[in-house]
């Protein structure tokens, strides 16, 4: 989490540079601590309007870490909360996709959060799309057999 008006390589506390490697330390022990949630909501679909269970345990934990550090600036906690469905939703393109994912030194950092976690993920979009494909193709047998 970077303060209002910081980037990754440039947060300042204090009047010291923090070393982009703290910084993905730091990014990577929140990942740890949300990927229970981020695992959920890629694979939840929102019934009508309501926001997905997994994405407001996510807001609410945001909420908690702003309070705790007692942040008050709203734009801080809109940055933190767009930032994180920034990440899912490249996590669920990346999960989604037909091709292997690469990265180099020039991939974003949304994309590298989930590099390791993307294989099982569209190994679980596989098997979903071919058990919607099954149920689709076979579903009037099915019925007939129920009714």
């Amino acid at each position: 989490m970077v303060a209002a008006g910081g980037d990754e390589g440039e947060t300042l506390r204090q009047g010291s540079k923090i070393i982009p490697e703290v910084f993905l330390t730091g990014l990577l022990a929140t990942k740890r601590i949300l990927q229970p949630y981020v695992d959920e909501a890629l694979f939840t679909v929102p019934s009508g309007t309501a926001v997905p269970k997994p994405i407001k345990y996510l807001f609410d934990f945001l909420d908690l870490q702003a309070a705790d550090m007692g942040i008050t600036d709203p734009e801080v906690l809109h940055t933190w909360k767009t930032n994180s469905l920034s990440v899912i939703s490249q996590a669920y393109i990346d999960a989604r996709s037909t091709s292997e994912t690469k990265c180099t030194k020039d991939t974003p950092s949304a994309k590298l959060l989930y590099v390791n976690e993307v294989n099982g993920y569209k190994d679980r979009v596989r098997q979903h799309e071919l058990q919607e494909y099954i149920l689709s193709a076979h579903g009037a047998v099915y019925d007939e057999l129920i009714l």
